[in-house]
C-alpha cells in the first residue's frame, strides 16, 4: 500500500516505466506512499506516467542518470523528491505538477544532487513551493534550473537554500505569482548562483531575494514586474558581493522599492532599469 511501483537495489537499470496511471486515492489512503520509487538505479526512463494522491509523486534516492518526463502529477505532497549524498546527472523535464489541495513542493532536490537538470515543467498551487532546493548533510550543487513556468505557489516560486547549495543556474523561467505567492525567487545561505533572464511578476513581497548569507550571486538580465513589495531585495550581515546587472524592474506597490540592499556590503548595481517605482528606485 506505500508505493505504486518499486525500483530498488544495485544494478536496477535501464528499465522503462512509461504510460502508467496509478491513483492513491482508490486504495483509500490518499496523501500517504509513493507512486513510484527508485533507489540505487542508474539510466532508468519514467515517462508520461499519471500520479495522483501520493505523498510523493516520484521518488528518485542514490541514482544517477535518470529521466522523469512528461509526468501528471495531482494533488500529491511532492511531486518529484530526487535526493541522497551525491546523485549525478538526473534529468527532470516537460512535467505537470498540480499541488492544488495543500500540497507542499513540486519538485524538491534535497541534499546533493549535482548536474541536475529541470526544464520545461509548469509546477503549481502547492502551499511552500514550485521548486525547491534545499541543503542536508550537503549540498545540491551545479544544477540548472531552466524554462519551466512556477505559478502561485505559496511561499516561493524558486527557492534555493542552505550551505552548500551553490553554484546553481536559473535561467529563462516564467514566475507568476498571481497575487498569491510570496517571493518568486528566494536564495538564502547559498552562493555563486546565476540567476538570469527569467521573467517574476506578481509576487506579494519581492521578485528576487537574496538573504542571510547569500554571497557572490549574479542576477543578471531579469525581467521583475508588478511585485506588491520589492523587485530585488538584498539583506543580511553577509550577503555580500553580489551583482545585480542589466536587469528591468518595473511597476511596484505604492510603499514598494525597485532594488534594496539593507545590511549587505560590496555588492554591484549597474545597468539596471527601474521604471515606476512606488516609493524608491534604488
Amino acid at each position: 500500500r506505500n508505493r505504486g511501483v518499486y525500483f530498488t537495489g544495485e544494478g536496477v537499470d535501464l528499465n522503462r516505466a512509461i504510460s502508467n496511471r496509478i491513483d492513491k486515492r482508490a486504495a483509500g489512503a490518499a496523501g500517504l506512499g509513493t507512486g513510484i520509487d527508485l533507489a540505487n538505479g542508474d539510466r532508468n526512463v519514467f515517462s508520461n506516467n499519471t500520479l495522483t494522491g501520493f505523498g510523493g509523486g516520484v521518488s528518485v534516492f542514490f541514482a544517477n542518470s535518470n529521466r522523469i518526463m512528461n509526468y501528471t502529477f495531482v494533488s500529491n505532497a511532492n511531486g518529484v523528491n530526487l535526493w541522497g549524498a551525491i546523485p549525478i546527472r538526473n534529468e527532470i523535464r516537460g512535467n505537470t505538477i498540480d499541488g492544488r489541495g495543500n500540497r507542499q513542493r513540486g519538485l524538491q532536490v534535497f541534499d546533493g544532487p549535482q548536474f541536475t537538470v529541470i526544464s520545461n515543467n509548469t509546477v503549481y498551487g502547492h502551499v511552500l513551493a514550485g521548486i525547491y532546493l534545499s541543503a542536508g548533510g550537503s549540498g545540491p550543487n551545479r544544477n540548472r534550473i531552466a524554462g519551466n513556468i512556477a505559478r502561485s505557489n505559496g511561499r516561493y516560486g524558486i527557492f534555493i537554500g542552505g550551505p552548500d547549495s551553490d553554484t546553481n543556474t536559473v535561467v529563462s523561467n516564467s514566475i507568476d505569482g498571481a497575487g498569491y505567492q510570496t517571493n518568486g525567487i528566494y536564495i538564502v545561505d547559498s552562493d555563486r548562483n546565476v540567476v538570469t533572464n527569467n521573467r517574476v511578476w506578481r509576487n506579494l513581497r519581492a521578485g528576487v531575494v537574496l538573504t542571510n548569507t547569500a554571497a557572490s550571486n549574479r542576477v543578471v538580465g531579469n525581467t521583475i514586474g508588478t511585485n506588491a513589495g520589492r523587485g530585488i531585495r538584498v539583506h543580511g550581515d553577509t550577503a555580500d558581493a553580489n551583482r545585480l546587472a542589466e536587469n528591468r524592474v518595473e511597476g511596484r506597490s505604492a510603499t514598494g522599492y525597485g532594488i534594496e540592499i539593507v545590511d549587505a556590503d560590496r555588492n554591484i548595481v549597474t545597468n539596471n532599469s527601474v521604471v515606476d517605482p512606488g516609493a524608491w528606485g534604488i
